[in-house]
């Protein structure tokens, strides 16, 4: 992206020759490209984009460009940025706080296997001593 929030238009198509598409393909390729980018952890490079898309770098360029009117910055909660040589979607600085807020909250963790066997047996023969659940499980449960 360039200076001016353009999706820059200077990518070639490194033995591809970009074709002209009609809106509904650069339609279809847009929504592959943003599903794409939305997979990714990481951001993602137009020429990593092309070969995923088996299409040239320019139609890539026009479907980024279609991408980028439709997560203009203040009209969604999601917008498309160019970091680090590649293109990925962010939240909109305007929801930080309240990402942060959602996403600090703690979480109950997942129980292990022991826990797990251990609040069945208790589940199913309660009242239940330490040693009485360390015999039917085959260990100590310390």
């Amino acid at each position: 992206m360039g200076a001016g929030g353009a999706v820059r238009p200077d990518h070639g198509g490194a033995g591809r020759t970009p074709r002209r598409c009609g809106d509904r393909l650069v339609n279809d390729l847009a929504r592959t490209v943003e599903a794409l980018l939305f997979l990714s952890p990481e951001p993602v490079s137009v020429e990593r984009l092309a070969e995923a898309c088996e299409v040239s770098e320019g139609e890539i360029i026009e479907a980024l460009a279609r991408l980028r009117e439709h997560y203009a910055e203040g009209f969604r909660g999601v917008v498309l940025r160019e970091v680090a040589g590649g293109f990925t979607l962010a939240t909109d600085p305007v929801a930080e706080r309240a990402a942060r807020r959602l996403l600090a909250k703690p979480r109950t963790p997942a129980l292990t296997q022991a826990q797990a066997e251990c609040l069945a047996i208790v589940a199913y023969l309660r009242p239940v001593s330490r040693p009485e659940i360390a015999r039917i499980r085959g260990v100590a449960s310390e």
